[in-house]
C-alpha cells in the first residue's frame, strides 16, 4: 500500500484506531470555530483597527484587544499559506518593551456553549479537542494558546514554538479534556480560545497543558511579547478545533454557509449603492420613520443596534402620501424585536400621520448598521 502522504496522510498515520482512521474519511462537519479561514469581514471589512483597552474585530467571529503602553494595528490582508487567502495580521506600531503586571494583548474567539455541548466537558466523560492553525511571526520564540470556559475560571495554556522569520508554519496541538468546572451549553459562551502576543505578570502561569488551573490567565510567564520589538508581524489563519486527537486538513465551508455562521453573531446593513430605496416605511405621528427588518438568519441573542457614520442626511424616508423625501433628524434605533426580526425608528421632518412609503440610504457609502449579538 501506498504510504499516505501531506497533511492528510500525516493525520492518518497518527490515528490511533481504525475507528480514527475511518473518520478521517468520512468526517462531516469538523470545525467547531467559525471563518477560520478569515474570510468574512462585516464589521471592519478588510479595514486596518485598533484596540487599545477595547475589543474590536478584524474579521467575524474573531476578537483583538491590547492593554500596555505600546500599540497594535490589526487588519484583515490577503496573505496566506497554500490553500488559503486570507489572514489577521498583527503589525506593532509602538513598542513596549517591558510588560507590567496586567498588560497583554491577545486575538481570541469566543464559542458559543451549545457548539462544545457534545463534548461533555465539565464530567467524566469529557472528550479532548485537537486545535491547528497556520502562523507566520516576524519574532521567533515561545507564544501561548489560552482555553478559558465561560466563567473565565479553568485556563488551559498550551506553548507553541515559532521557528522561523516570516515563514508560515503549521501548528498542531491537543486539548486535554476538562472533567471538572461550569461550561456553558446553551447561548451563553462556552469556551473561549486566544493566542497571545505577550501577558504580564497578572495573566500569566508557570503551570502548563497538560495541567488546567482554577483562575484565569492569557499565557505562559515565557510567553514571547511581540510589542517588545517595534513594526514587528505576526499573522494567523486556517483555524480549526475539532473533536478528537488528531488534527486533519481544514475544513473549507462555502463563503455562503461561513457568512450564514457569522450573520447568527453580528449583521451589518449598509448601502449597496447611492440613493438605493431599501425597506417600506410609515409614519405614525408624522415625526418619525418606522421600519421592520429581516435578519437573514436567527441570531444568538436580541441584538444591539449600533450605527457607524450616520448622521442627519444619511437616510432619508419617502412618504407616497406627501409625495416626498423627508430627511431624517437622527439615526435607527431598534424601538422592539426578536432574534428574527427587528422594529426601528428615526426622527424626521414633518410628514402627514399615517403616511406610507420607504426609506433609502443618502450618498453615504461608509454608513453602516450592525446588529451585534456577539458573545
Amino acid at each position: 500500500l501506498k504510504k499516505p502522504t501531506g497533511i492528510a496522510g500525516e493525520a492518518m498515520l497518527r490515528a490511533e484506531t481504525p475507528q480514527e482512521q475511518f473518520n478521517l474519511i468520512g468526517a462531516g462537519r469538523r470545525n467547531i470555530v467559525h471563518n477560520g479561514d478569515m474570510r468574512i469581514s462585516q464589521k471592519a471589512g478588510g479595514a486596518a483597527i485598533t484596540a487599545h483597552g477595547i475589543e474590536n474585530s478584524p474579521v467575524d467571529r474573531f476578537q483583538v484587544t491590547e492593554n500596555h503602553a505600546g500599540g497594535i494595528s490589526w487588519e484583515q490582508v490577503p496573505d496566506a499559506p497554500k490553500g488559503f487567502y486570507h489572514s489577521i495580521k498583527s503589525t506593532v506600531t509602538s513598542t513596549d518593551t517591558s510588560l507590567a503586571a496586567t498588560e497583554f494583548a491577545r486575538i481570541f474567539t469566543r464559542i458559543e456553549g451549545q457548539d462544545i455541548s457534545h463534548l461533555n466537558w465539565g464530567t467524566a466523560n469529557a472528550k479532548p479537542l485537537t486545535l491547528s492553525f497556520w502562523v507566520k511571526s516576524s519574532v521567533t520564540g515561545t507564544f501561548d494558546i489560552a482555553v478559558n470556559n465561560g466563567a473565565f475560571n479553568k485556563t488551559l495554556i498550551i506553548p507553541y514554538t515559532i521557528d522561523s522569520n516570516n515563514t508560515w508554519e503549521y501548528k498542531t496541538m491537543l486539548i486535554t479534556p476538562e472533567t471538572t468546572g461550569t461550561w456553558a451549553i446553551d447561548n451563553a459562551l462556552g469556551l473561549h480560545l486566544g493566542w497571545s502576543l505577550g501577558a504580564g505578570s497578572t495573566y500569566s502561569t508557570t503551570v502548563l497543558s497538560p495541567t488546567w488551573i482554577g483562575s484565569f490567565a492569557i499565557g505562559s510567564s515565557n510567553g514571547t511579547n511581540l510589542a517588545a520589538t517595534n513594526g514587528a508581524t505576526f499573522y494567523i489563519t486556517g483555524v480549526q478545533l475539532e473533536l478528537g486527537k488528531v488534527a486533519t486538513p481544514f475544513e473549507h465551508r462555502s463563503y455562503g454557509e461561513e457568512l450564514a455562521l457569522c450573520s447568527r453573531y453580528a449583521h451589518v446593513l449598509k448601502p449597496e449603492q447611492a440613493y438605493g430605496r431599501y425597506r417600506a416605511s410609515y409614519s405614525d405621528t408624522g415625526t418619525s420613520c418606522n421600519t421592520f427588518y429581516e435578519f437573514p438568519v436567527e441570531m444568538r441573542s436580541l441584538p444591539t443596534l449600533i450605527n457607524n457614520n450616520i448622521t442627519s442626511s444619511t437616510i432619508q424616508c419617502y412618504s407616497i402620501t406627501d409625495g416626498g423625501f423627508r430627511n431624517t433628524t437622527g439615526a435607527f434605533t431598534l424601538d422592539e424585536g426578536s432574534k428574527r426580526h427587528a422594529y426601528m425608528s428615526c426622527p424626521t421632518s414633518t410628514a402627514t400621520a399615517g403616511a406610507v412609503g420607504m426609506w433609502r440610504w443618502n450618498n453615504n457609502p461608509s454608513a453602516s448598521m450592525l446588529f451585534d449579538a456577539e458573545l
